[in-house]
């Protein structure tokens, strides 16, 4: 097993139970989380609470590490991604020598969101 971060758990868990118990009404029988944040944050408690199949999909740290020549790579991720314990797990397990680029991805949500482009 994984480590998995606590930051804003609480919060993203009780925004993310809803739409995932709306999928297991309507039939879906596997989910791909394709969510940076709520898969290094709660896959775990999602796990244990549906017994459909969670497919988590999170920073590509390892085959990023394996492809760059520079040894410098950029991760581009919402801020509770990087704090979160996988993320460090990830970090520390694949990127030993690689310089990791974290830029401030801090309003790129809430500009999905609002469909804003800057």
């Amino acid at each position: 097993m994984y480590p998995t971060g606590r930051a804003a758990q609480p919060e993203l868990l009780s925004l993310v139970t809803p739409i995932f118990q709306e999928m297991v009404d309507e039939g879906c029988q596997v989910i791909v989380v394709a969510c940076n944040t709520v898969s290094t944050n709660l896959i775990e408690d999602l796990r244990h609470k549906f017994s459909l199949p969670l497919i988590a999909v999170e920073p590509m740290v390892k085959p990023a590490t394996e492809l760059t020549k520079t040894k410098v790579i950029a991760v581009c991720a919402t801020p509770t991604t990087l704090g979160s314990a996988r993320y460090a797990w990830l970090k520390d397990a694949y990127a030993e020598g690689v310089t990791v680029l974290e830029p401030d991805c801090a309003d790129w949500p809430a500009m999905i969101e609002h469909n804003q482009i800057r």
